[in-house]
């Protein structure tokens, strides 16, 4: 079971990073990565069930949103290779913020999935510090 984690320590107060993030269907924070971000569906952006298209090609839908905890969990539905569900299976990604200190944020990606081969490794890694990085980035600190 292939799996990624990146991590980077956000020098502003969690409430202040979540509420950067907390919406699944706005990737407004990410504009170096993320191209576009268009909701699919009618669940809205902080409730299990929704949907978004990045990049018109990924399908992603949330499966478990905790504000109190800031945090969700969400899986690729649809994507191009070598993320296709031809390649990969049970795909589980998970953002979490959690106090670092001095009013800073720890930010938290991982990922797990089921794949006879690790090719997805580097591409998700690569997405996931990137993201991280447009994050703090996006807060100007």
């Amino acid at each position: 079971m292939p799996d990624v984690y990146a991590s980077l320590t956000i020098d502003a107060p969690v409430a202040e990073v979540w509420d950067k993030i907390k919406n699944f269907h706005d990737f407004t924070w990410a504009p170096g990565i993320i191209t576009s971000c268009a909701p699919k569906g009618d669940v809205a952006g902080n409730e299990p069930g929704a949907k978004r298209l990045i990049n018109e090609a990924f399908l992603d839908r949330l499966l478990a949103y905790d504000p109190g905890s800031h945090s969700f969990k969400y899986t690729i539905e649809e994507a191009p290779s070598p993320l296709s569900p031809d390649q990969i299976s049970d795909y589980v990604g998970h953002l979490r913020l959690s106090a670092a200190g001095d009013g800073q944020t720890l930010a938290e990606y991982s990922a797990s999935w089921e794949s006879e081969d690790t090719e997805a490794v580097k591409l998700i890694d690569g997405i996931y510090n990137g993201l991280l990085k447009e994050l703090s980035q996006q807060l100007g600190k």
